[in-house]
């Protein structure tokens, strides 16, 4: 019940309010604009998750992922995916 009381509350909060609605996502660091034909899906700043650094190879289903990701996440190619 408190649930959906809050949930109907927060419609009618203003914009500065945060709420479940319209918070940042957890992992989102912001972002900038892309500029020089830099695609929108690699101007997101990163940062690692934690104090230990390693290198490795992606194997080929990692690589696979990682290319479906960029490919589906990226708004340039929208259109050619539509």
């Amino acid at each position: 019940m408190i649930d959906e009381i809050t949930n109907f509350a927060s419609y009618y909060f203003g914009d500065d309010v945060q709420t479940i609605w319209n918070r940042v996502p957890r992992n989102d660091d912001g972002g900038a604009k892309s500029e020089g034909g830099q695609l929108s899906i690699f101007s997101y700043p990163g940062r690692k998750l934690s104090k230990k650094y390693y290198r490795r190879q992606l194997s080929q289903e990692e690589m696979k992922i990682a290319h479906n990701y960029v490919i589906f996440n990226c708004q340039e190619l929208k259109p050619y995916i539509e």
